[in-house]
């Protein structure tokens, strides 16, 4: 049972092809103003098994759009970034229920697919604003990303 009544909805609509730009151009200053360390060593891997310009793309566009729907569903000008981390729904298939010191953690909306976990101060900005949970939804065609975040604030919250 996910719980809690929905706070909050954001989307976001992202190409590709224009965050791989931005990262060609900016390299590790675009990761570090970007990506959660993890995502970071996530994006290595790719490379190492010398993924291709399209999935290498994907991952990032992701990322992005995913980070853009959380910021606008949870209240934007307090969350950061690289505090923002998408996790594979294979990673988050192989930790059923998240087990961490922070309780924020998300269930997809649809019961698998990637989640979102919030760190340091992006947790507390979220947990002060009632939020309990993020949900998250992403779906790509070629080049174009769409990301749908909700939101979830405590049972009993007005």
């Amino acid at each position: 049972m996910i719980g809690g009544a929905v706070r909050s909805i954001g989307a976001d609509v992202c190409h590709s092809g224009r965050v791989m730009r931005v990262w060609r151009r900016y390299g590790r200053r675009f990761e570090t103003r970007s990506l959660h360390p993890n995502e970071v060593a996530a994006l290595r891997s790719l490379e190492r098994e010398g993924a291709d310009e399209d999935r290498i793309a994907t991952f990032l566009g992701g990322r992005w759009a995913a980070k853009e729907a959380v910021y606008k569903a949870v209240g934007g000008y307090r969350l950061l970034f690289p505090e923002i981390e998408v996790v594979a729904a294979a990673a988050a298939a192989s930790d059923e229920v998240v087990r961490m010191p922070q309780p924020l953690v998300t269930l997809p909306l649809s019961g698998f697919g990637p989640r979102i976990k919030l760190h340091g101060a992006s947790l507390a900005a979220a947990e002060a604003m009632g939020v309990k949970k993020v949900m998250l939804s992403l779906s790509h065609d070629a080049s174009t990303i769409f990301a749908v975040a909700a939101a979830l604030e405590a049972h009993g919250r007005s």
